[in-house]
């Protein structure tokens, strides 16, 4: 009886990973899902907790609205140090362009050397930002930061 009770056991996990299987398909054929499918905004330049100085630049790609990306340096308390738009140099609408910005001045003088790059776009509906990629960074102290 003991082995008729684990052989239904086998069974009904076995059961029990196709369904669940089953449903992760169902899932990403009904949303579109592509695992695969590159994220709208990628930053190559700097790298995550890489130690920068002001000014640097900021490198990267995107495929945004209009190709414009928006690049914000905040400090650990969140204040705004830097904020300004910058064009991505798509071929064409839809298409992914190399973008580059340089953060060559602060607003205000930062609460700490941890601070937090971020990139991101709009939504030209209703102003949401999008595809938000943050990177935390270790800055320096220089002439440039008030």
């Amino acid at each position: 009886m003991g082995d008729r009770k684990r052989e239904l056991s086998k069974k009904i996990i076995a059961a029990a990973l196709v369904i669940v299987l089953m449903t992760v398909i169902a899932y990403v054929a009904v949303l579109g899902l592509n695992p695969k499918e590159k994220a709208n905004i990628s930053v190559s330049s700097p790298l995550p907790n890489e130690k920068v100085a002001i000014p640097f630049k900021v490198k990267g790609e995107a495929r945004v609205f209009e190709n414009t990306v928006l690049v914000r340096l905040k400090d650990e308390s969140s204040q705004v140090l830097f904020f300004a738009p910058f064009t991505a140099q798509a071929p064409e609408a839809g298409s992914f362009g190399p973008f580059e910005a340089v953060i060559d001045k602060l607003e205000k003088a930062p609460s700490g050397e941890r601070v937090f790059l971020e990139v991101f776009w709009t939504s030209p509906k209703d102003g949401s930002e999008l595809d938000l990629v943050s990177l935390p960074l270790r800055l320096e102290k220089a002439a440039s930061i008030p």
